[in-house]
C-alpha cells in the first residue's frame, strides 16, 4: 500500500538538488502512525536524521503565535478589531508613526505591512540590501544573538530586530490600504509576540510552554535560543541544522535567534502532528466560534499557488487534486492536514531556499495510496 510512497521518499533522498536531510510523518486523525521515513545527515558531525529528530520549524511558528493571540481575544484582553497603534505595546514615539492596521490583519498578512526580514523601503523580497536580513548577511550581524525589541533603545538599529527595522524607517508607511491585499510579514508576527508579552505579563516562551507545550505534553518542543528543553542533559542530541546550499548554518556559527515569534519553535515531526490535530480539533480554544475565525479562510490580492486562502496564521494549499490546511517554514518544513480524510503529513528537508514542490507532490500521493 506505501510502495509508491517509499519510491517516493527515496527518489526525493537522492534529489540531485541537494537535499541533505529530511522526514516526513503521516499520521490518521486519531493519531497513529501510519507511515513515517527519514534520510540523510541532521548535521556536519555526520548524525543520521531520524523520524524523531528535532528541527527548526521556521515560520510554522506563527501558526502558535497566531493560537496564542486568539487565546487572548477569548479572554477579552484585545479583539481581533483593535488597531495595534492602539495597544501601548510600544513606546510612543514608534506607535504615533504607525498605521492603523487591525490584529486581525495582521494575523492574515494583510495589515500593508513590509516583510522587514526580507523588505526593505526601496525592494521587496530578495532580501533587499538595506532589509534585516540583507544588511545583517552583508555585515556580518547573523552571528550574534538577537533580541526580538529593547524599548529603552527604539530607534538604536543593533539593540534589537524590531529596533533596527524603526531605525530604517521599513515598517513605517503600509504597502496597501490595511485589508486590501496580502503580503506575508515577519514583521506583523514579531509585534504579534511583543502584544502577547504584553497582555500576559510573561516572556513569549513561557506563554508557549504554558498555552501550548505543557498542555500537549509536547516535551521535544521549545523557542530556540529563548528556552531549551527542561531536562537539559549532556548527552541530549541537539537539533538538525539547517543548509544553505551546502553550508550548515549553525555549525558554521549562524543564530536564527533574529525570527523569534515568526520562526523560532524547534520540534520533531511526531510533536508537530499532535500540535495540528489539537489545534483543528479545537482543543486549544475554549469556544468552537474561536477556531471557526482562524480557519475562516480569504483570497485576496497578491495571494499565490500553492496558497489558495489565508485565515488567522494559517494557509490553505493545493497538492495535486486535494487541499490541505496548515503552514510551511523556510527551511521546507511542513505541517499540514487533509481533513477530509484525517490525515495529518509534518515534516522537513532542512535547506533553505529549497525548491518549493518538494511536498506537495508527497502529498498528494500519500493521501491518494492511503485513502
Amino acid at each position: 500500500m506505501t510502495a509508491r510512497l517509499d519510491q517516493a521518499f527515496d527518489a526525493l533522498a537522492a534529489d540531485p538538488r541537494g537535499f541533505h536531510s529530511g522526514v516526513l510523518r503521516i499520521e490518521d486523525g486519531a493519531g497513529r502512525l501510519v507511515w513515517t521515513r527519514s534520510f540523510g545527515m541532521a548535521r556536519a558531525d555526520g548524525a543520521a536524521m531520524m523520524p524523531d529528530t528535532r528541527f527548526h520549524v521556521a515560520s510554522i511558528a506563527k501558526t502558535l503565535t497566531a493560537t496564542l493571540i486568539l487565546q487572548l481575544v477569548e479572554e477579552g484582553r484585545l479583539a481581533l478589531s483593535d488597531r495595534f497603534s492602539g495597544t501601548g505595546v510600544l513606546p510612543d514615539e514608534i506607535l504615533s508613526r504607525m498605521e492603523g492596521f487591525r490584529i486581525e490583519q495582521m494575523l492574515r498578512h494583510t495589515s500593508g505591512l513590509r516583510d522587514g526580514m526580507e523588505d526593505d523601503l526601496e525592494q521587496l523580497g530578495g532580501p533587499a540590501p538595506n532589509s534585516f536580513l540583507g544588511f545583517q548577511m552583508a555585515h556580518g550581524g547573523l552571528t550574534r544573538g538577537w533580541d526580538p525589541f529593547d524599548p529603552r533603545a527604539a530607534l538604536d538599529p543593533d539593540a534589537g530586530v524590531l529596533n533596527y527595522l524603526f531605525d530604517r524607517g521599513i515598517l513605517f508607511g503600509l504597502l496597501a490600504e490595511p485589508g486590501s491585499r496580502f503580503h506575508y510579514s515577519d514583521s506583523g508576527f514579531m509585534l504579534l509576540g511583543l502584544l502577547v508579552e504584553h497582555l500576559t505579563g510573561q516572556t513569549l516562551h513561557q506563554a508557549f510552554a504554558e498555552r501550548i507545550i505543557e498542555p500537549l505534553g509536547l516535551a521535544q518542543t521549545y523557542l530556540a535560543w529563548r528556552s531549551d528543553l527542561p531536562d537539559v542533559t549532556a548527552d541530549r542530541a541537539p537539533e538538525s541544522d539547517v543548509w544553505m546550499g551546502a553550508a550548515p548554518l549553525f555549525a558554521s556559527g549562524m543564530s536564527l535567534s533574529f525570527d523569534w515569534a515568526g520562526g523560532g519553535i524547534v520540534t520533531t515531526a511526531a510533536e508537530l502532528a499532535r500540535f495540528l490535530r489539537a489545534l483543528l480539533a479545537g482543543q486549544l480554544f475554549r469556544e468552537p466560534d474561536t477556531l471557526a475565525q482562524m480557519l475562516d479562510l480569504a483570497v485576496p490580492e497578491g495571494l499565490r499557488p500553492p496558497r489558495c486562502g489565508v485565515g488567522l496564521g494559517i494557509f490553505e494549499i493545493e497538492a495535486g487534486p486535494y487541499l490541505l490546511i496548515g503552514h510551511s517554514g523556510a527551511p521546507g518544513a511542513k505541517m499540514f492536514a487533509h481533513r477530509e480524510s484525517g490525515l495529518v503529513l509534518t515534516g522537513t528537508v532542512n535547506q533553505l531556499m529549497n525548491p518549493a514542490n518538494w511536498f506537495e507532490p508527497l502529498a498528494a500521493l500519500a493521501i491518494k495510496e492511503l485513502t
